[in-house]
């Protein structure tokens, strides 16, 4: 990304939490200049901090936002509270994007009506580069420009808002699933035998040998059959995942995370 080439892109979060911090954080390592990203939070130790670390304005109070790209990153409890305080401070040029979790895109076109707005959600490691957001839009412009503002950050997909409460409990919550993964193996292999840092240096080793054998062309099954000698030790353990059918539980695990974003969505109709 040319910084000149995004110099039109101002962009103002309001609100400076994980995945504000997460975005920020992404998208200046890709590239995107801090001088060109304000922050308005309430908190204003979390703003100093992000001012601290990545360069980024920050703004005391929204007495007016002209042009530009407004994210909406605070929790939908919040958002009510938010509104009240820059809503008619926001003119028909600024473009509304918000993550918040369960809150429609048709909230957010009656709430900013003279806006164009969108939908998307993120997930944390849009601060490594690696991250994956789903979007809707009635706004084709729009999108695109997310696109330009996330790249090298984070793959952008359009979906059909009907499938974010999926999205937000397989890639929003995603990496909580794979952390809780990690530490629990970690915490199995100590309790093997090994001493914490062993433990610690074995499963790292496998999380990033297993990472670059994987992409979105591997046949996980063949993987799987090369480790996995008939009547060997692999094939033992792996049959004890079976019988605890540990596909069920990380369906259920999506599912359940899947039904609190749709609970989410009911109560912000």
């Amino acid at each position: 990304m040319q910084n000149n080439d995004m110099d039109k892109y101002k962009l103002l979060f309001l609100g400076s939490g994980n995945i504000a911090k997460a975005i920020i954080k992404g998208i200046t390592q890709a590239g995107f200049s801090p001088g060109n990203i304000s922050v308005y939070d309430n908190d204003t130790e979390k703003t100093a901090l992000l001012s601290n670390d990545y360069k980024v304005d920050v703004v005391e109070e929204v007495a007016s936002f002209k042009k530009g790209y407004v994210f909406i990153c605070v929790k939908p409890n919040d958002y009510s509270v938010m509104l009240k305080q820059i809503g008619e401070n926001i003119s028909k040029d600024v473009y509304i994007l918000s993550c918040m979790a369960g809150v429609p895109l048709s909230k957010l076109e009656k709430d900013f009506k003279h806006n164009e707005c969108l939908r998307f959600m993120p997930n944390i490691l849009i601060e490594n580069g690696n991250g994956f957001t789903a979007v809707a839009s009635q706004s084709k412009t729009l999108i695109d420009d997310l696109n330009k503002i996330f790249n090298g950050a984070s793959a952008v997909t359009e979906m059909k808002e009907h499938m974010f409460d999926l999205i937000t409990g397989s890639a929003g919550s995603g990496p909580a699933w794979f952390y809780e993964f990690i530490n629990s193996y970690i915490i199995a292999v100590e309790e093997s035998g090994f001493s914490s840092d062993e433990a610690k240096s074995i499963t790292l080793s496998l999380l990033n040998g297993v990472a670059e054998k994987v992409d979105n062309t591997t046949n996980l099954d063949n993987l799987i059959n090369q480790v996995a000698s008939p009547g060997g030790t692999t094939e033992a353990g792996l049959k004890v995942l079976e019988d605890k059918n540990m596909k069920r539980i990380l369906h259920e695990t999506i599912n359940e995370a899947a039904k609190r974003s749709k609970e989410l969505f009911d109560e912000n109709k």
